[in-house]
């Protein structure tokens, strides 16, 4: 017996032990709980996408971290080759937001759609974009309730935007980028809808894998 043989039945008693604390800790997973948990989750989310990743030598510049900082290297890779289509898949609560907004101002891209399937997220994902790219950018919202047409940066849900007489209100070159947040949770019919009538110059398709 090697000394990694002794290591790796180590960590997979040590595995198997976690493993068992956790289940006995499990719940049963009823109707009920999903029904508590889900408004907790949605809080949470909400708040750990808030997250402002500084400078510490200059705390009122909102710089990019590690992870997005690579992210957007990659991105920039992507468009330089000439594809139009780029797949994100971030944890929740590592600042995809934000990363979107870093890559919008790295993009140039003067016309911006945000999509997203909770409209819940729309105020919040406008003030992390105004955080990054300055409370004069003209930002917009289209929901049940509101339909600024005139923003050039627009944050809507996947539903209002994917309606006959939103959509036809826009030309399909109007949008220069487009983010769709948590493309998991689109629906084929609205989101085909959306994605067949508009031809922006970049789609970027956001996947949360939950850690």
């Amino acid at each position: 017996i090697t000394s990694d043989d002794l290591e790796n039945k180590e960590l997979i008693k040590q595995t198997e032990s976690e493993f068992e604390k956790m289940w006995e800790d499990s719940e049963i997973l009823t109707e009920e709980w999903i029904k508590n948990y889900e408004p907790r989750h949605i809080k949470s989310k909400i708040e750990r996408d808030r997250q402002i990743f500084t400078d510490e030598r200059y705390p009122n510049i909102i710089k990019p971290n590690s992870m997005q900082e690579e992210a957007l290297q990659n991105l920039a890779k992507i468009r330089s080759e000439g594809k139009k289509k780029a797949l994100l898949v971030s944890a929740t609560g590592t600042g995809k937001t934000y990363l979107s907004a870093f890559d919008v101002r790295e993009s140039g891209a003067k016309k911006v759609l945000f999509l997203v399937h909770r409209e819940q997220i729309l105020d919040d994902a406008r003030r992390s974009y105004q955080n990054i790219l300055g409370p004069n950018v003209k930002t917009g919202k289209i929901s049940g309730t509101c339909k600024d047409y005139d923003a050039n940066i627009i944050f809507s849900t996947i539903q209002s935007m994917s309606r006959k007489d939103v959509i036809e209100h826009f030309k399909p070159n109007h949008f220069e980028y487009i983010i769709c947040d948590e493309a998991h949770h689109a629906t084929a019919s609205t989101y085909n809808r959306i994605i067949e009538h508009f031809h922006p110059k970049f789609l970027s398709l956001i996947h949360i894998s939950e850690p």
